[in-house]
């Protein structure tokens, strides 16, 4: 890492990884190596999605596990090891060789030398509940390399300080926004306990990063369907207020229209991290990379990365799929800012990109800059990447300004 990085936090952003099927998973990969080598990153954040097609059923073979008790473990993450690990030999749990060919075989390679060792900080996404998302939870406690971070369903994560020891660090809220589009108790418990953890960190973070699988608000194939639809029946703690989500560019303010519907978890979320002054919301579940900003009439904003195509891609959507017509499609860095979200560009971003990839992060203390990295679809055959064909990567960066205490 250069001298002028020397201050910075970095990171990186991937999800709905877990398909090695498609040929892209280990180029995306390679890619992130390079990123990870050129900077010190300090972790990969997963926004889900984590095995296709249904999760896994199981943890690794024993030869990748260590179940043995952890030095200087705490007596909660005790406590916890050894309830997952109780509810694994309770249900007979089998061995899943998907974290061979999925997640050893691909991240942790001895090619790889600084991603190999870079830990993973995951959501879970809808296919991760497809299997059994009690197994991931559990590794966190098996993995001999610490490198996988899971150690509930969610949890906070906190990236040291760019700056000198003791500043307020980035702090990751690792939501799970399939309980979210649930009914009952659970959900209740998981909405008390995003806002009083929201609360907590905006007295002791420096930055808030919230990451879930789904998103608040895309151009994406699935366009946020199931925080719009899927959670109904009176979710909104307000929703006869009259917060507006609009923008200075009124096509921008007819594509997110869709957010000011009362009685849907994803009002409910947009106006949870606004009121706690997040600063950043990343997803995953439409695979590809976007960026969109979100302001409410107070100018209080909420900047919204997608980032879920590190193995799957999808088709842009048709008109008649969206929540909001594709007319509105917009390009948010046009001469350089982002629907008056206080992003800026390097011009050249079309929003959103439809490639296989990730996103980096660098936070300064004063803003956070975010670089896509991205390749559209090249020649393949079967399935597969043609090797003799180099992949054209490209770059697109956003800076956002933190926001005020």
């Amino acid at each position: 890492m250069s001298n002028a990085n020397k201050n910075r936090t970095c990171w990186v952003t991937m999800g709905d990884w877990g398909a090695n099927y498609t040929g892209y998973q280990v180029p995306v990969a390679a890619r992130m190596d390079l990123v990870c080598t050129m900077q010190q990153i300090h972790c990969v954040l997963c926004t889900g999605d984590n095995f296709y097609e249904h999760g896994v059923f199981g943890m690794p073979p024993d030869e990748y596990c260590d179940a043995t008790d952890v030095p200087g473990e705490g007596r909660e993450q005790r406590e916890q090891r050894i309830h997952v690990m109780s509810i694994a030999k309770k249900n007979k749990w089998i061995t899943d060789s998907k974290w061979i060919g999925t997640y050893f075989d691909v991240y942790r390679r001895p090619e790889f030398k600084v991603l190999s060792k870079t830990p993973f900080v995951l959501a879970l996404g809808n296919h991760d509940y497809y299997g059994l998302p009690d197994a991931q939870v559990a590794f966190t406690y098996v993995d001999p390399k610490k490198l996988w971070h899971m150690p509930m369903n969610y949890f906070t994560y906190d990236i040291p300080s760019p700056s000198t020891p003791g500043g307020k660090p980035v702090r990751v809220v690792v939501i799970d926004t399939v309980i979210l589009c649930r009914k009952g108790r659970e959900r209740k418990t998981h909405k008390a306990w995003i806002l009083d953890t929201l609360r907590t960190a905006r007295k002791e973070a420096g930055c808030i990063l919230v990451m879930g699988h789904y998103p608040v608000h895309s151009e994406g194939s699935h366009c946020a369907r199931e925080l719009n639809a899927n959670a109904n029946n009176g979710i909104s703690e307000n929703g006869n207020n009259n917060l507006a989500y609009n923008n200075n560019n009124d096509s921008l303010e007819r594509s997110v229209s869709s957010v000011s519907k009362p009685n849907t978890i994803k009002r409910w979320l947009i106006e949870a991290m606004l009121q706690n002054r997040v600063d950043l919301y990343v997803c995953g579940h439409n695979h590809n990379l976007e960026y969109c900003a979100i302001r409410d009439r107070s100018s209080r904003v909420i900047h919204c990365i997608t980032s879920g195509a590190a193995a799957k891609l999808s088709k842009p959507p048709s008109p008649n799929s969206c929540t909001f017509s594709l007319s509105s499609m917009y390009n948010l860095l046009s001469g350089g800012i982002a629907n008056g979200g206080g992003a800026e560009g390097d011009g050249s971003f079309v929003n959103p990109i439809f490639g296989y990839g990730f996103v980096e992060h660098e936070y300064d203390g004063q803003a956070i800059i975010n670089r896509f990295h991205y390749v559209i679809p090249g020649n393949r055959h079967n399935g597969i990447l043609n090797a003799n064909k180099p992949m054209a990567w490209k770059t697109a960066v956003v800076k956002i300004a933190v926001n005020s205490k």
